[in-house]
């Protein structure tokens, strides 16, 4: 493991004192964003210019501080906090996975030279899960001491053997070419995969065995005592929300893009908070730079779903996330490198 020892924004000498430099929220383009119960701060990535990136947090005063700064082009990075308040940055560019134990005043390279993780679960006090986003090894690593070392624990291609082959003959993509969202709840352990094999995959028997029970590959997640709402992939048209009941071991789709006369949605954030459950739903692929709309969904009781806040863009890619606040009156959107609060009404 490297240690790394992060520089909180900038020291500015002044007389026999010293300062942090501010940062302003406007100077980063602010990607994945994560809510830090033990902090009580919000955390996200943050894009700082065209050959850096990092970790940044911002609290209830506003004040934004930088936690870690990465010399390297910004492609994907996403952010993990475990009940315990350990915090995880999981980056391609470059394939790195770092780990703070002290909110983000220290960091340890605690794997390098893999692929970058999409999630990350934890299954007990020690051990955890990680699914890689991959370039066709679409494997769930594993930690047995609390995320300080990992090594490759199942390889989902040995299970789907008949996945382990390319579109076309053109193409050098697999149809299981990486995972996406991982969840342990129940003694189940639930897994989304794609690229064109995209679908929900379950496991009753720690990972020896898998059954497919949702031809979607999801990419968010909210788990319950009795349920786990999983948001889709996008790469099934007509997919949206679908809800597996612990009970009666079924699923079923409670919320499908037609419901606002859309072709397809893409999730990557879902949320609960005080009983009410959200969902973000952007843009992939709109390769004709046609109007689309987008936005986020809301449900009181986790069935009836309605769009509470619309985007419309004709970018080729959207970005929206979401995370919980401090606060009961609203939660913090992510929207294409801005940082917004979405009002909840009372």
């Amino acid at each position: 493991m490297k240690k790394v020892f992060a520089t909180l924004a900038v020291l500015v000498l002044f007389g026999i004192g010293c300062t942090e430099k501010p940062i302003n929220q406007d100077d980063l383009f602010i990607d994945r964003i994560l809510w830090h119960e033990k902090t009580d701060q919000l955390f996200f990535v943050g894009k700082i210019n065209e050959t850096s990136h990092g970790v940044f947090s911002k609290n209830k005063v506003g004040k934004i501080t930088q936690h870690l700064k990465i010399d390297h082009e910004f492609w994907s990075g996403h952010l993990f906090s475990t009940k315990d308040g350990v915090i995880y940055y999981s980056s391609n560019g470059p394939a790195k996975l770092w780990r703070s134990e002290d909110s983000g005043i220290t960091w340890e390279i605690v794997l390098e030279d893999v692929d970058m993780f999409w999630d990350i679960v934890k299954i007990d006090d020690s051990t955890l899960l990680g699914t890689l986003w991959s370039e066709n090894h679409p494997a769930i690593w594993r930690s047995d001491n609390r995320g300080k070392t990992w090594f490759e624990w199942k390889n989902l291609i040995d299970q789907f053997p008949e996945w382990n082959k390319t579109y076309d003959e053109n193409s050098d993509r697999n149809l299981l070419r990486h995972l996406h969202s991982i969840d342990f709840s129940n003694r189940h352990l639930f897994v989304g995969t794609g690229d064109k094999a995209r679908h929900t995959l379950l496991s009753k028997n720690n990972g020896d065995a898998w059954e497919k029970i949702w031809d979607e590959g999801y990419t968010a997640s909210i788990v319950e005592e009795n349920a786990i709402y999983l948001g889709a992939d996008g790469g099934q048209l007509g997919k949206g929300i679908a809800r597996y009941d612990f009970d009666t071991k079924k699923i079923t789709e409670i919320w499908m893009p037609k419901d606002e006369e859309w072709e397809i949605a893409n999730i990557f954030s879902m949320l609960k908070k005080g009983g009410s459950y959200f969902a973000a739903v952007h843009i992939e692929d709109n390769n004709l730079g046609e109007e689309r709309e987008y936005g986020i969904l809301f449900s009181e009781d986790g069935d009836d779903w309605k769009l509470i806040k619309k985007y419309s863009s004709k970018n080729l890619f959207t970005r929206l996330y979401l995370a919980d606040s401090w606060s009961n009156d609203f939660i913090f959107v992510s929207h294409e490198g801005g940082l917004e609060k979405l009002e909840l009404s009372k």
